[in-house]
């Protein structure tokens, strides 16, 4: 860098680079090459090259590699936890003054323990800086201020044009130059002359998409061509508007940010590190269906179904299988093992070679547009500049997936169009880069306190950084100013203001600051006898209106508006008139219009026609919630996964105890009792090893019982604790009952009715007392509630309906088919119960011998096959609506809707 050349110091390089365009513009051809203009970054960059001591400047992914590592071997020891925030305040103390501090001598009593271990990883991050031939560009500018003072340097002439924020090193070499980056305290300026002030103020964030198209559509109409819109959420405006824009015929560009985590990218990195983990099958389908991963969608959908239907699907059979089916999978898999900590920078360097077959794969995918390339293409830039890091330092180990998944991504996209007008969609931080008159209308969309926040931006790390005596970064109020001013001194023709008066939650907006000092400048800027120019407004710039969050009354009366009446258009994004209306039906729960539910049900013969078929179960689902059994048993609305839950160790309890009973059976033992217990509970041992066993061996979604983890294989042997307990309190129950059979089957060609309804189903188990002609219903449960019982008193002259019914049911039933034998109970045992009594729950009479296991409320009190008559025909009374279609929701207890997958019915009781 020649000393002979002036350079003008400018706060981003976008911004330089514009001034000198505009400079060559509209100076002389040759006057543009006498200034030389440049970020401060770049100015330390050129100046360091020339006349550093050979080292190169860090680059912020390195110091990023080189923390992480440091805080992963010396965390614990410097109290600080190893977090990507923690790594992201370290970085930043030491490139602005860490480095500062190599070779000082301080005082460490004047420190707590917290600071002292930050400054010592300050110091092992210098070594390491050091070691690496690197230095942070902050001790860089230090040096050459030393060297700018003793006259090894030569001195440029350098200006500061714009307000930057200045370490402590290019402090002091900016000072030895000559020139100090502090520029004078700043209030927000009035227009320029000639541009219009606006607003727009929607109701609230759904309009705002609507207004903002009025208004872009109105300044091309105007003959405005180039027009920016900048927001905190700009990709949301660009997609809502860009196609209407393009029909239009304006042309859109979006530039801002988006989180890695939310690319393509990144999501099928975090998936692909998550397959040897618990949610490895979710992790797998997320994968597939990526379209990074190049698998077809009919591939990807028998995958999903494969692998969400197999329990024993695990990592590595996952793995394979995505191995096979994705030309991409191999290269990700090595990018998320490097990424996870590998020790051996050899994974970073195969990882580089990964990400270059995947960059050229995305290049070439037919799948993805223009747009989602260049994305994607800069995502897969972000992690090979961070793996390149590693390699360049050595810093392995370090937890590369923790970087990216704060990281963002540059998003540079264009939806061209005929017509020579274009709006650029630009996130805030674009404000930086602006310069005067650049373009015909800037457009700030939010200027809410969220968008320009009125607080301080202090860290954990800014206390010890002044007590180390260096300054605080600039003012973040004086900040956000000189933003808001670059986009009123952007416009040549018309500054717009957006803000809604509510937030997307519904609630009071708040307005930024800069709002009431815009105000005051627009007033100092308009004599209170002038009106908006234009517009015919009567009142001036003196009067402010509250329900504008104190603007102008001049700039309010011309605001655009927009509340409920531009909700359809804000929501379809169509920004259409509406031409017409169509009134559809109102939509009611539980009840279908054009649709006999009879004609649905399954139907067997019967001696007057055909008879609707239902299982005990879903008699017992229909009586508890009409809608909840509609919803259950007729639409279904199941997951294809395997699960580890209820019903599957329900049905592998009932596989064990009929076994257990049958081959006892066998073996001419009728029953188990106290004399035979023990030899039973061994015998129980190998009934549930051999049944565990086969459940591997079954077919995927039978409802076997498989465990995968730690904690699901405690839970099975916790259920076989719970069968020997079950198995005790059965040898004391009912000692003159011996088990006639188990899954006791009643098929439709049975012939066996119930409530008008052929049953079908199995009852768990029948208990027979031969010599006094009774026999019993035992239901096996996991766990048993008030709602099993009877819940009669002595002296109750009307039967209530049970809220649960299945072996009420069965026993009617097989009174049916058990001709010869009378019925005295059907009950439920809970084998997960933990207190012996209250175990067994439902209806007795009040002969059966319970063997202590039974509550007061489950005895009826009357004869016992005549409680059965009554619980069936208040049954039938309940169960006639189903076949009128009744399916409204009518939840009998908060039982019913527990598990019921209608989460916003209006009726829901839990």
């Amino acid at each position: 860098m020649s000393s002979a050349v002036p350079v003008e110091l400018y706060r981003t390089i976008e911004r330089a680079n514009a001034c000198a365009k505009a400079a060559a513009l509209e100076a002389a051809p040759a006057a543009s090459f006498g200034v030389r203009r440049l970020s401060p970054a770049d100015f330390v960059a050129e100046l360091w090259e020339l006349w550093g001591d050979g080292r190169a400047l860090v680059s912020a992914d390195e110091r990023k590699v080189l923390v992480a590592a440091l805080l992963r071997e010396f965390a614990a020891e410097a109290r600080l936890s190893d977090s990507p925030g923690t790594v992201a305040l370290i970085a930043r103390f030491v490139s602005n003054v860490g480095c500062l501090l190599e070779g000082q001598a301080l005082d460490e009593t004047s420190f707590t323990a917290r600071e002292r271990g930050v400054l010592a990883l300050a110091a092992q991050y210098c070594e390491r800086l050091r070691g690496a031939g690197l230095v942070e560009p902050e001790q860089a500018a230090a040096l050459l201020s030393d060297a700018v003072a003793s006259g090894e340097v030569p001195s440029p002439c350098v200006s500061v044009v714009d307000a930057i924020e200045a370490g402590a090193g290019l402090d002091r070499l900016l000072r030895a130059l000559g020139c100090s980056p502090k520029p004078d305290a700043f209030v927000l300026p009035t227009l320029a002359e000639g541009v219009e002030p606006a607003l727009v103020m929607p109701a609230g964030p759904t309009a705002l998409a609507g207004l903002l198209l009025d208004e872009i559509t109105e300044a091309v109409s105007a003959g405005e061509t180039t027009l920016l819109v900048v927001s905190p959420a700009p990709d949301r405006l660009f997609e809502s508007l860009a196609g209407p824009l393009s029909a239009a015929g304006v042309s859109s560009a979006l530039r801002c940010s988006r989180p890695f985590e939310e690319t393509l990218t990144g999501c099928a990195l975090a998936a692909v590190a998550d397959i040897d983990g618990p949610h490895g099958v979710a992790a797998a389908t997320d994968f597939a269906y990526n379209r990074l991963s190049g698998v077809p969608g009919r591939d990807a959908q028998r995958l999903n179904r494969e692998i969400r239907e197999d329990r024993t699907f695990e990592g590595a059979a996952i793995a394979e299988k995505l191995r096979f089916l994705s030309p991409t999978f191999s290269e990700f898999q090595r990018i998320a093992e490097a990424c996870a900590g590998a020790e051996d920078i050899r994974a970073a360097e195969d990882a580089l070679r990964a990400l270059d077959v995947l960059a050229k794969w995305v290049k070439g995918a037919d799948a993805l547009t223009f747009a989602e390339k260049a994305r994607e293409a800069a995502a897969l830039a972000k992690a090979q500049g961070l793996l390149a890091a590693c390699v360049r330092t050595g810093a392995g180990g370090c937890d590369i997936a923790s970087l990216l998944a704060s990281a963002s991504v540059p998003v540079q996209v264009l939806a061209a169009a005929e017509g020579s007008a274009t709006v650029e969609f630009a996130s805030l931080d674009r404000l930086d880069s602006l310069v005067p008159r650049s373009y015909d209308e800037v457009i700030v969309a939010d200027c809410s306190q969220d968008a320009f926040p009125a607080k301080a931006d202090r860290t954990a790390l800014d206390g010890l950084t002044e007590k180390l005596g260096y300054a605080r970064p600039a003012d973040e109020f004086e900040r956000e100013r000189r933003r808001f001013a670059a986009a009123m001194g952007a416009a040549k023709a018309r500054f717009t203001l957006g803000i809604s008066q509510r937030d997307e939650k519904g609630e009071e907006t708040y307005p930024a600051f800069l709002l009431s000092e815009f105000s005051d400048a627009l007033t100092q800027s308009h004599p209170p006898q002038s009106a908006l120019a234009g517009k015919g407004a009567d009142a001036g710039y003196s009067e402010f209106d509250d329900a504008a969050f104190g603007l102008p009354v001049a700039l309010s009366r011309c605001a655009r508006r927009g509340g409920e009446e531009a909700l359809v258009g804000g929501i379809g994004q169509s920004f259409a008139a509406l031409c017409g209306k169509e009134e559809v039906p109102g939509v009611a729960r539980g009840c279908l219009r054009q649709l006999n539910l009879a004609d649905f049900l399954k139907k067997a013969p019967g001696p007057d026609g055909p008879v609707a078929v239902l299982s005990a179960s879903a008699i017992e689902s229909y009586l508890s919630c009409p809608y909840g059994w509609f919803l259950k048993n007729r639409l279904r609305p199941e997951a294809p996964d395997e699960q580890f839950g209820p019903a599957e160790k329900g049905g592998f309890v009932h596989r064990v105890l009929a076994r257990l009973y049958d081959g006892l059976a066998a073996e001419g033992v009728a029953r188990v009792d106290e004399g035979n217990l023990a030899a039973c509970e061994g015998r129980l041992d190998a009934v549930f090893d051999e049944c565990l066993a086969e459940q591997r061996r079954e077919r995927p979604g039978s409802g076997r019982l498989v465990a995968r983890s730690k904690s699901e294989k405690v839970e099975v042997e916790r259920l076989r604790g719970q069968l020997h307990t079950t198995l005790r309190r059965l040898a004391t129950m009912a000692p003159a009952y011996r088990v006639h059979g188990h899954e006791v089957a009643v098929a439709p060609e049975d012939g066996i009715d119930y409530a008008g309804f052929r049953l079908n189903g199995r009852a768990d188990r029948v208990d027979v007392d031969a010599e006094d002609g009774r026999f019993a219903i035992i239901d096996y449960k996991g766990s048993v509630g008030s709602d099993y019982a009877a819940a009669m008193r002595e002296g109750d002259e009307e039967v209530p309906l049970p809220g649960r019914i299945q072996a009420d049911v069965y026993a009617q039933a097989l009174r049916r088919r058990l001709t010869d034998l009378h019925c005295a109970g059907a009950l439920y045992l809970s084998y997960s119960a933990k207190r012996r009594a209250g175990s067994l729950v439902g209806a007795a009479d009040a002969t059966y011998d319970d063997g202590g296991l039974l509550g007061a409320s489950s005895r009826v009190p009357l004869n016992f096959e005549a409680y059965l008559d009554a619980v069936e025909e208040l049954a039938a009374a309940r169960l006639a609506g189903l076949l009128r279609g009744e399916i409204a929701p009518s939840p009998r207890s908060s039982a019913a809707c527990r598990f019921c997958p209608a989460l916003d019915c209006e009726r829901r009781l839990s």
